[in-house]
Protein backbone atom coordinates (compact mmCIF):
# COMPACT_ATOMS: atom_id res chain seq x y z
CA UNK A 1 0.00 0.00 0.00
CA UNK A 2 1.11 3.50 -0.39
CA UNK A 3 1.58 6.01 2.73
CA UNK A 4 -1.61 7.92 1.17
CA UNK A 5 -3.82 4.94 0.29
CA UNK A 6 -2.63 4.09 3.76
CA UNK A 7 -3.68 7.35 5.62
CA UNK A 8 -7.15 7.27 4.01
CA UNK A 9 -7.41 3.60 4.96
CA UNK A 10 -6.62 4.39 8.09
CA UNK A 11 -9.47 7.15 8.17
CA UNK A 12 -11.97 5.07 7.31
CA UNK A 13 -11.14 2.38 9.85
CA UNK A 14 -11.44 5.10 12.87
CA UNK A 15 -14.64 5.70 11.35
CA UNK A 16 -16.15 2.22 11.50
CA UNK A 17 -15.06 0.61 8.37
CA UNK A 18 -13.44 -2.96 8.16
CA UNK A 19 -10.87 -3.53 5.30
CA UNK A 20 -12.43 -6.92 3.41
CA UNK A 21 -9.20 -7.50 0.89
CA UNK A 22 -6.12 -5.95 -0.96
CA UNK A 23 -6.74 -6.48 -4.52
CA UNK A 24 -3.72 -5.52 -6.52
CA UNK A 25 -3.83 -1.59 -6.59
CA UNK A 26 -6.81 -1.02 -4.55
CA UNK A 27 -8.30 -2.20 -1.15
CA UNK A 28 -11.84 -2.90 -0.85
CA UNK A 29 -13.22 -1.84 2.77
CA UNK A 30 -16.93 -2.06 3.94
CA UNK A 31 -19.01 -0.80 6.55
CA UNK A 32 -22.68 -2.19 6.51
CA UNK A 33 -24.27 -1.64 3.06
CA UNK A 34 -21.22 0.92 2.28
CA UNK A 35 -18.41 -0.77 0.27
CA UNK A 36 -15.48 1.43 -1.12
CA UNK A 37 -12.23 1.23 -3.19
CA UNK A 38 -9.22 3.04 -1.80
CA UNK A 39 -7.08 3.54 -4.72
CA UNK A 40 -3.43 3.71 -4.43
CA UNK A 41 -3.54 7.72 -4.62
CA UNK A 42 -6.15 7.71 -1.99
CA UNK A 43 -9.03 8.46 -3.63
CA UNK A 44 -11.72 6.12 -3.19
CA UNK A 45 -14.81 4.45 -5.09
CA UNK A 46 -18.19 2.93 -4.08
CA UNK A 47 -18.63 -0.07 -4.87
CA UNK A 48 -22.09 -2.10 -4.99
CA UNK A 49 -22.74 -6.31 -5.56
CA UNK A 50 -19.63 -7.26 -2.92
CA UNK A 51 -19.17 -11.00 -3.18
CA UNK A 52 -16.40 -13.42 -3.59
CA UNK A 53 -17.25 -13.52 -7.35
CA UNK A 54 -18.55 -10.46 -8.27
CA UNK A 55 -17.74 -6.76 -7.21
CA UNK A 56 -18.95 -4.09 -9.70
CA UNK A 57 -18.17 -0.27 -9.33
CA UNK A 58 -20.56 2.77 -9.78
CA UNK A 59 -19.64 5.70 -11.58
CA UNK A 60 -17.96 8.46 -9.99
CA UNK A 61 -15.70 8.94 -6.82
CA UNK A 62 -17.06 9.15 -3.73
Amino acid sequence: MTPIQTQTVNTLKSEGFQVVGDLNDMVLITRGSDNRFVRHDGSQRRAVDVSESNVRVLRGAV
